[in-house]
């Protein structure tokens, strides 16, 4: 067998393979032999068919055979031998090869392949880990709206004032369609959107209202809105007020601290400010691995496959729009434009690929694995995530094909944390403000 590699484009190879008719007739001959070992006809014993009446009856079927075994012995074998990998398929119908008993057989196919470069060092890179103090403000926003979360509401006599509730008959309409009514809603006094629907400043509507009262508020519908034959209709929501409630917001002392298992008020704090000094530094760690891949891609520069980035990005594209559209939001309606997404997605593209890339090469050379234990783990933390049972995530990702992604997760998760534990980290506190002057 001949292999000749060209190189087309970066990472792109032409690839032509000549097999000499030696290697064309034995593969015709074992594809023969397996016909004759499990071939059954009519009036003869397995076995003991006719030759001629077997290449007769199933010429079509060996040499189907015969192409696909030339085919996967010249390319495959040919980029081992080049120590090179594939990414995707290669640019060829096997179906259209013509191989003939007693000739040579060649072949010319484009592929593209894995990039090959040498990795550079990898542990102990330097990087700083900027971590948010957590300020009185934030403390006493996170302990309000703890506060908040066990208020109670009394009805009171009197207007209604920035939030409270009013509660009533509810009708909405938009155009000619009856889009809700209920009884008995309670709507707060605060925001711009009344039952998911975006209908302007409620304090302005609501404020001053009283018992007894009728509200019109008019409004159009957006143009995103759910349905698309109401979007930009004129709508009415009607309110019959029943009642005003007040809201009664408990005091921050140690009888609150106690309704929720804490022994004082200093303990709630306390634990409160632990909990959001843990969120600031899972951001901050979010952000140093963002950092470390950096780093990697910079000190690891190689061409990509332009078709592999291309597609790569269009999958991001259509996902991100799909996500978008799952939430009930219009892609049309962003300020940004469909180009600007999409030169977006081909970035993201970009680096993940680069990312794979690269810990590929980490992971194989540090010989890291996947244990039982790991596998495990990372189902069960997957589960709770999607709130289902370990075994009901694992049979949908079987169904789906989806075993090779998750074990491909685990292992980037294996060798980020390699990664940062080798690294040379710098904590920094930074104030706040630092943080959104730096966004």
């Amino acid at each position: 067998m001949k292999v000749n590699i060209e190189e087309i484009a970066p990472c792109r190879k032409k690839i032509t393979v000549e097999l000499s008719v030696e290697e064309v007739n034995k593969s015709f001959a074992d594809s023969f032999a397996n016909v004759v070992k499990y071939a059954q006809l009519p009036g003869f014993r397995q076995g003991h068919v006719p030759k001629k009446i077997l290449e007769r009856k199933f010429a079509d079927s060996i040499k189907d055979e015969v192409k696909g075994n030339l085919f996967q012995k010249g390319f495959y074998e040919g980029l081992k031998e080049n120590d090179l990998t594939p990414f995707g398929e290669p640019d060829i119908k096997v179906e259209d090869l013509n191989p003939e008993k007693g000739k040579e057989f060649s072949f010319t196919t484009e592929v593209d392949v894995r990039p090959q470069f040498e990795l550079a060092e990898y542990k102990s890179i330097k990087l700083t880990e900027e971590v948010e103090e957590v300020s009185d403000e934030v403390l006493n926003e996170r302990m309000e709206l703890l506060q908040a979360r066990f208020a109670n509401y009394d009805e009171k006599e009197g207007e209604a004032k920035k939030n409270d509730l009013v509660e009533g008959n509810v009708t909405v309409v938009i155009g000619e369609e009856e889009i809700f009514k209920d009884q008995e809603r309670a709507l707060r006094v605060e925001g711009t959107t009344l039952l998911g629907i975006e209908i302007g400043d409620l304090e302005k509507h609501f404020v001053g209202t009283k018992k007894g009262d009728v509200k019109e508020i008019k409004f159009v519908a957006a143009d995103d809105y759910p349905k698309e034959e109401l979007r930009g209709k004129d709508g009415v929501a009607t309110i019959n007020v029943t009642k005003i409630l007040e809201e009664k917001i408990p005091a921050l002392d140690d009888d609150f601290a106690k309704k929720i298992g804490m022994d004082s008020i200093e303990k709630l704090s306390s634990t409160i400010k632990e909990s959001i000094e843990a969120e600031k530094k899972n951001a901050a760690r979010q952000k140093t691995e963002e950092s470390l891949m950096d780093a990697l891609i910079e000190a690891n520069p190689f061409d990509l496959p332009e078709g592999l980035v291309t597609s790569q990005a269009e999958a991001n594209f259509q996902q991100q729009q799909m996500q978008m559209m799952m939430s009930g939001m219009n892609p049309e309606s962003l300020k940004l434009s469909k180009e600007e997404l999409q030169e977006q997605s081909k970035k993201d593209a970009d680096r993940q690929i680069r990312k794979m890339i690269i810990f590929d090469q980490i992971s194989e050379k540090e010989e890291i694995t996947i244990t039982d234990a790991d596998f495990n783990m990372h189902i069960a933390q997957l589960s709770q995530a999607y709130k289902t049972t370990p075994e009901k995530l694992l049979r949908n990702i079987k169904q789906q094909n989806g075993l090779g992604s998750i074990q491909h997760e685990i292992v980037d998760i294996k060798t980020t944390k390699l990664l940062l534990e080798s690294a040379d980290i710098t904590e920094v506190k930074i104030k706040a403000d630092k943080v959104e002057d730096n966004a």
